[in-house]
Order: structure tokens, then sequence, then C-alpha cells
């Protein structure tokens, strides 16, 4: 067993130790390839290099130095100018391989590599990365070179110049090479920092340059002094460039002809052409070129004629020689401002069909000559053709903004809004931002989509928070939808950002906010807005016709806030300034209408009569029936009813025919024409049966009748009228009126059951009350006592309020006294004792006397119930009714023929009477009469001398001495 046991532990060693001397085999094996692959880099024999980097991938593909390896490739793939392979390592190692120690350096070569791919944009910001993370002597200098470069391909000058800046402070002054040197010239000239050129070449000794990069340097120099206007010292310069190399010469000679044609120095002129065309006889292409640049220079500066001199000399070869597509796009622009737009579009195709292929600078100036001449088909076909041509260049951009334009004046808006998300999703359009939104929200208005067209304006305004039209706009929009609301909202906001300064847009804002406050019902708050445009006494021309508008609708809102006398003030105001308006009419109308709710029937008259000639004949004839409206309140009722009468007889379709009509038959009815009048309501019914009057007028008839007391016509129209609208809104005024009718036409029991009915039918009915009083009366007129006793009980409990105001429970005692046997009159005053309660009040004393008067002058045997209601009356020491009952009780007394004691309740009477002198004198010569039938001469002398001496006028003085002569 121990023997075993120390084989195991024998092989146990000898396997370790092979694998040891294995793994250190392989170890030694991969970095000899990693160190051989090294040196070769570092050598630069990239090609070998890559291979063995590519083979160490191979035998060691999980090593630490794998990430290492693929950065390693990636270089020499870029030394090698494998550039997109390169570019795809770069990429990888970004995503997979980031434990690289040189991680931090990718940004660099890929930047490098977008440049040169003309990717500038992805150049720059791979560039800017790099600069952020590394500090390393040798390539940062290369990174921020190529990040200038790849931002003056981008036309940021700016950024260019700072980032040599930035190079020159890295590298020195005294380090730079000539290339940077010339580049950073170059980029202070197009960043327009001409002094800071010329310091820097003062400071460099550019004279020390190599001549090639000297003339470069001295150009940009001459440039730079031209910009400065300082002419002679830049004609200094470009003389001595005239033997430089043919970009720089071509340049001199150019700037040297500007300079001798500023200076009309024709001669120096045609010597400078002469030179040039000698200087580049053996190559056109440069001769061509200065014509060109010639050409365009004079273009800018306005010089049209001799631009198109030179560009012509160029185009005149353009069957022999390979023409520039500049020479017939500046030579067609010259023709469209010349004012031919047809040559110009003949240049443009000419060169198409000669060049044999299309350019997007061609294109898009023959789009646009397409736009001028509102060709918008044709247009948009040329801008399609450009956006397919060309989808990677820049000015792809310029034709689908284009084509939306053109889309857009064409109708075509769905496609327009297509191409409007493109440009809106394209980093590239960000230029055209602005205007792309403000189209959109022109499609979304034309295409209906009102709310998505409001969100992109509000979208376009948070990006440009000062355009003040598009604010505008959006309020538009706004009141356009009939958002008033949003208007009044969004234009008070606005009216604080603008203020008064663009009187223009602040005044056309308070306007709209003042129509939406009126479409909103806020009247006071329309009047005060429209008030400041109205008062505004320069609007702008523009706006000047929005003053009458913002006239008539401030004298509307006066008007819907019952101001009528303010309202008619503005009507007048407007009528008397603009009486060729579109409103004029309606302010006019509104003028006489103000006039008439004021009740100013003259004016309101003469106003709608000025709307007699009116274009619209709705409002025409309605003023003319307004006109007759107010004759009739001025009491011309002829007048009136002579315009009603032309009205329906002119035009019996007219809106206003019955109206006219039913108002006639009114003022017919009031000059007692009552067959006319009747006849009238008749013909409403008749001719306009469907009209809002025909009814009324059937009813009105009966009206007309009953009121000149034709009962039995009235009747028959009132029942007509029944016949007609059973179920009519009158029908209860109707049943009311016929029963009225039959009453007076001695048809009282047909009058009772009509009142029933109505009774029965129309609970609610205004009349009804009066219909049970009616019904009550009648019945009690025919005796039956108990049926008008019950419905006067009907009356008493439903209509309580009425019932005191008719006196309604004394008449049902009243009825109740009859059912007992009592006379009318006695049952009357026997119902107004018990009502109110007999002595205790004045009217129930009254009424006790009156009683009493009526058994004494009938004498029908209830004589002895005179003395106790009398008495009672005297109780109450009222000395009106006192005076009366003791009277009363003398006439009791005298009827008995108890003459003695009659006389003295007579002289009792004349005392309590003193203050009525008849009442006094007749007590008193009733008195003399009954003591006379008593056989008391002495007591009758007595009160006749009473009589004589207080009472000498009356004529019971007269009577008193009849009594002394024996007479009665």
């Amino acid at each position: 067993m121990r023997v075993q046991k120390k084989v195991r532990i024998l092989l146990l060693v000898i396997a370790f130790s092979l694998i040891t001397f294995i793994n250190l085999d392989a170890a030694q094996g991969e970095m000899e390839l990693f160190s051989e692959a090294e040196n070769r880099y570092y050598s630069r024999n990239y090609s070998i290099a890559l291979e063995l980097y590519d083979e160490f991938l191979g035998r060691f593909p999980l090593s630490d130095l794998v990430p290492d390896v693929q950065y390693r490739r990636a270089v020499c793939m870029f030394r090698l100018g494998r550039l997109p392979e390169s570019r795809a390592v770069f990429e990888s190692i970004e995503r997979r391989y980031r434990a690289t120690k040189y991680i931090d350096y990718v940004p660099f070569w890929v930047g490098v590599i977008l440049y040169r791919e003309k990717d500038f944009l992805g150049s720059r910001d791979r560039l800017v990365i790099f600069l952020q993370k590394v500090r390393d002597d040798e390539l940062v200098p290369q990174a921020l070179l190529y990040k200038a470069l790849s931002e003056v391909s981008l036309g940021e000058f700016f950024g260019a110049m700072h980032s040599m800046d930035r190079l020159i402070e890295s590298v020195g002054y005294e380090n730079l090479t000539p290339y940077q040197t010339v580049l950073y010239c170059y980029i202070l000239l197009k960043a327009r920092e001409y002094t800071t050129l010329i310091e820097f070449q003062d400071r460099i000794y550019y004279r020390n340059l190599p001549q090639e990069w000297k003339d470069r340097t001295l150009l940009y120099r001459a440039e730079a002094y031209w910009s400065m206007g300082e002419t002679s010292r830049a004609e200094e310069i470009y003389k001595r460039l005239l033997d430089s190399y043919p970009a720089a010469a071509s340049t001199a000679l150019r700037r040297l002809y500007i300079i001798a044609q500023q200076r009309q120095d024709l001669e120096r002129m045609e010597q400078l052409i002469v030179q040039a065309e000698r200087t580049f006889a053996g190559d056109p292409d440069i001769l061509m070129d200065f014509w060109l640049q010639i050409g365009i220079e004079t273009f800018n500066r306005g010089e049209l004629d001799l631009s198109q001199y030179f560009l012509k000399k160029i185009w005149n070869l353009r069957f022999s020689r390979e023409v520039d597509e500049a020479v017939p796009i500046y030579l067609a622009e010259i023709a469209i401002r010349m004012g031919d737009i047809r040559y110009a579009e003949r240049t443009l195709q000419r060169y198409r069909e000669i060049s044999g292929q299309d350019s997007e600078g061609v294109l898009l100036r023959l789009g646009a000559i397409y736009l001028m001449r509102e060709q918008y088909s044709e247009a948009a076909e040329v801008f399609t053709q450009v956006i397919r041509k060309f989808p990677d260049s820049q000015k792809t951009v310029d034709a689908r903004y284009l084509l939306v334009y053109s889309q857009y004046r064409l109708g075509v808006s769905e496609d327009a809004l297509d191409n409007c998300n493109s440009l809106l999703e394209d980093e590239k359009g960000s230029a055209y931002r602005g205007q792309v939104l403000r189209l959109k929200v022109l499609l979304l208005k034309n295409l209906g989509n009102i709310d998505e067209s409001q969100r992109t304006l509000r979208e376009y305004i948070s990006i440009y928070p000062d355009d003040r039209g598009a604010k505008l706009d959006l309020v538009k929009l706004y009141f356009s939808s009939k958002n008033y609301q949003d208007v009044v909202s969004s234009a008070g906001m606005y009216l604080e950002s603008i203020g008064r300064e663009d009187p223009e847009s602040y005044l056309l804002l308070q306007y709209l906010t003042g129509l939406s406050q009126i479409a909103l019902q806020l009247y006071p708050e329309a009047f005060s807005t429209l008030s400041f445009i109205t008062e505004t006494q320069s609007p702008p021309e523009k706006l000047k016709t929005t003053v009458p508008y913002a006239v008539y609708y401030r004298g509307w809102a006066s008007y819907r806030m019952n101001d009528f006398n303010k309202s008619a003030e503005i009507f007048s105001v407007f009528i008397r300034r603009y009486p060729g308006h579109e409103l004029y009419p309606q302010a006019l109308f509104m003028s006489a209408w103000c006039s008439y709710t004021l009740g100013d029937f003259e004016k309101s008259g003469a106003l709608f009569a000025r709307l007699s000639d009116a274009q619209d004949p709705y409002l025409r004839t309605k003023a003319r029936f307004l006109r007759a409206k107010s004759l009739e309140n001025l009491k011309k009722g002829l007048q009136a009813a002579e315009v009603f009468r032309d009205l329906y007889t002119e035009d019996p379709r007219s809106p206003f025919a019955d109206d006219a009509l039913f108002d006639y038959a009114g003022i017919m009815g009031e000059l007692g024409k009552i067959e006319e009048a009747a006849d009238g309501y008749l013909r409403v019914y008749t001719d306009y049966t469907r009209g809002n009057l025909a009814e009324e007028s059937l009813y009105k008839r009966g009206e007309v009748y009953f009121h000149n007391e034709w009962m039995k016509e009235a009747k028959a129209a009132f029942n007509e009228y029944l016949q007609k609208y059973p179920e009519g809104k009158l029908v209860d005024a109707a049943l009311y009126w016929e029963a009225m009718s039959a009453y007076r036409t001695g048809e009282i029991r047909s009058a009772a059951l009509l009142w029933e009915r109505l009774i029965s039918t129309h609970e609610s009915s205004p009349f009804r009350s009066d219909a049970l009083l009616k019904t009550a009366e009648v019945y009690e007129e025919l005796g039956e006592y108990q049926r008008a006793l019950a419905v006067m009980g009907t009356l008493i409990s439903e209509y309580p309020k009425y019932s005191e105001e008719v006196d309604a429970k004394l008449k049902a005692d009243r009825i109740r006294y009859l059912i007992y046997g009592l006379s009318e009159r006695e049952a009357e005053l026997t119902a107004r004792i018990s009502r109110n309660r007999g002595a205790a009040t004045r009217e129930g004393r009254e009424a006790m006397i009156e009683l009493a008067r009526l058994y004494i002058l009938e004498d029908n045997g209830k004589l002895e119930r005179v003395f106790q209601m009398l008495s009672q009356v005297i109780e109450k020491d009222d000395p009106v009714t006192g005076a009366d009952a003791q009277l009363l009780l003398g006439e009791y007394y005298y009827r008995k023929k108890e003459y003695e004691t009659a006389g003295k309740e007579f002289f009792k009477a004349s005392v309590l009477g003193a203050e009525n002198k008849d009442f006094m004198a007749y007590s008193i010569y009733r008195a003399a009469q009954s003591m006379k039938q008593a056989g008391k001469t002495r007591e009758v002398a007595e009160l006749v001398k009473r009589l004589e001496e207080n009472f000498p006028q009356s004529e019971w003085s007269l009577e008193g001495k009849k009594l002394l002569g024996g007479k009665q």
C-alpha cells in the first residue's frame, strides 16, 4: 500500500511539472508574437504588423492583450489607407474592447477618418471628445488641426479660429508649418478678422516662408487690405502677385481690374484683360475661371451689364469647353433682374441639354424661376428631381423646403405635410425649421386639422418667442376657429409683450379681442376694448379699414348692455362717417331700432325710411315694417296702415307680410272699421295658416267684434277659433270670451256651460277664477241658488286671494240668504251685516241702516226688527251712522203713529247731525211735522222758528212755514 501511494504522488508531481512547462511556453509565445508585432508597428511596417496582429488574434483570442491588439490593427489599417475597415474596428473597440489602454485615443482616429470621408460634423464632434480627455503632445496638435479643417468645411470660421489659436498655443508660433500658417490666414480672412490676420503675418515673418506659401499669405494679406478698404496697400501686393501661381495671379488680375474699373481707367482695364488672356493662354480653364470670378465680383457690385459681358465670354465657349454651372446660374439671375425670366429659363435648360447632366444649383435656380412664374407643378417636379438625384447633399434640404412651398401652392396639402415632417426630422433642415413650421401651420389649417395647426404654431412660438407675426397669426387662428376664449387670453398675454411700439399688431390684437368678447357676450369688456381702437387718432394705414367695424361692434356692445342711448349715439356716428361702408345699412337699422326702443318714434320712422332702397331685401322689408310700427306708435294710424297694406300686397311671401296684415287689421279695429279689421285677421289665418300669427289672428277677430259690441259675431268668431284650434294656446281665453258674448246676447245658460267647460278643462288658466265667479252669478240669476253656492264655494277654496278681491264670501252669504227666502236686496244687506260683524264695524252699521230703511219703506211686516237694529247702531256712538240711525228711528215711530215720540227722535237726529246743515234742517222739519201730527202747536211753532233763524234759505224752512199755515 505504501509503495502504491508513493507511485501516485510521483505521478502527480510529474503531471504538474508538465502543465507548468506548457503554460510558460504558451505565455512566452504570446509575448514574443505581440512584441514582434509591436516592433513592426513602431518601425512603421504596418502591413507586416497587421499580419502579426491578425495571427495573434487567431492564436490567442482570449488573451488580455486582445483590446490593445485590436487598437493596433485599426491604426495599421488607417496607415495603410483602409479607412472603412479601420473605422469599423475602432467602432468595434468602443463597443467590445473598452479595456484597451488606448480607448481615449479612439475618437481621434475616428475623427480623422470622418474628416477624410467628408463627414465634417461627425469629425468635429469626435475630435472634441478626444481633446476633452487626452493631453498628448503629438496628437493634440493634429486633432486641433483636423478640428479646424472640419469647422472650415462646415463654415464655422470662428470655431476654426479658436481651434487654431489653441494649436498655436500648443506648438508656438515658431513651430507652425507653412500649411498651418496659410490655413490660419485663410480662416482669419473668412472670419473677417483682418487686423488680426495682418498682425499674425507680421509676427511670424511671413516673408521668410517658401515662395509658394509666401505668395499664398500675400494673397490673403492683400484680400484683408481689400476688405478693409485699404485699396492702395492691396493694389501694391496684387501687382507683386501677377507672376505668382495661377490662382493668385488670377485673383490679382481680377482685383486690379476692379480697381481700374472703379477709377474708370479704361486703358488699364483693357491692358489687364489682355494680360490675363496672354498669361492664361495655355490654360483656358484658368482664363475661364478668371472671367467667371470677375463676372461674379461685378454681379455682387450690382454692375449687371459688365458681369453679363464676362459671363457670356464663357457661355459662348459652351460647345467647345466645359462650362462651370455658376455661369448659366448667374446669367439667369441677371436676366431675372433685367426682367427677362423666359431667357433665364432658356439659359438653364440649354445648359442642361449641353452638359447632359443636372446639377443641384441649376435645378434649384430653375425651380425658383418656375416659382416666380407661378408654375408650381413644374417647380415641384424640378425640386423632386433634386431630392432624388442628390439625396445626401445639403442643398437637398433647400429643395425639399421649396418643394413643400410648391405643393402648398398647388393645394397638395397632404404631400406637402409629409415633406414638412421629413424636414423637421432631418437635422440638416434646422436652418429651415421656422419656415417649415409656419408652412405646416398653413397646411394643417387647409386640411381642416385646426387643433394640430394651433399646436404647431404654439410650438413655433416657443422656439421663436420674439416673432410677433406668429403670435398674431395664432390669435387669428383662434379667432377663425371660433376659439374666442383662447383669443382673449392669448391676446391679453401677447399685448403685454408687444407693447405699443408695434401699433399695427397692438391694435389688431385689440380688435380681435373686442370681437371675441362680443362673441363671448362680454359686452362691457368688448365696449372698453373696442373704444381703444375707435379713439386712436391716427391708426396704421393697414388697420384703417378695421376702425368702422370697431365702431359698429362697439355700438352693438352698448346695445346688448341695454344702453340704448349710447348705442344710438355710436350708430349715428357710424352712419355719418361711413356712408359707403358695407355695414352702413346694418348701422342705419340699429340706429333706427335704438331710437324705436327709446320711444323716439319720430326719429326711428325717419331712419327706417332711409332704408327703403337697401340692397338686402330682408333688411329693406324689415325696415319698412318697423317704419309702419313707428307711425303706429305716433298715432298715425292711417299712414301706418297704408305702409302695412303695401307690405303684404306687394310681396305676400315676404317674412313680414303676415305681421303687416296682422297689424293692419289691428289698426282698422282701432279706427272702428270693424269689418275690415275682422276680414284682415281672417286673411292672416287663411293666407298664412302655418304662420306664427294664424292662431292669434283668428282669436283677435273675436276680440274685435266683442270690443265693438258685435256680440253675435264675437261669439261665432270665438267658437270658430275653438273649432280650428281645439288644443290652441288661447282656448281658455276663447272659451271665456265666447261665454261673455253669449251672456251679453242673453244666452246666459249657454254662457254658464262654456264657463264650466273652461273651469273643468283649464285648471291653470288665469280666466278660471273669473269664470267661477261668472258661473255662480249666472246660476244666482237663474235662481239656482244651490248650484251658485257650490260654485262660489269652489272659488273661495281654490282662489282665496281673488275671492277677497271680489268679496266672494259676501256673495256666498248673500246666496245663502236667498236660499232662506230673503229678497235680493234684503239678502245683500243681511250678508253685509253678517260679513262685517253687525254694529261692530261702520260697514256693518251702514248695512243695518240700509236694511232698516228697506223695512220702513216696504212696510212688509218686519218693522219691529228696525228698532233693534237702529238701537244697536246708536249705541256705538258713531256721529256719522248714529245720526242716520236716529233719523230712521224717528221714521220708525212715525210709521207706528207715535208722533210725539217720533218728533223727539227727529230732533235728536238734528243734534247728532249738526255738521250737515241740510240733514239738520230736514231733521228739525220732520220733528215739527211729527209734533203737528201729535197736536203740539207750541212745539211746532218753536221748531219752525228754529228753522227760520238757523236755515232761512233752506227749502225745509219754507216747508215749515206751511206747517204753521195749517198745511202739510
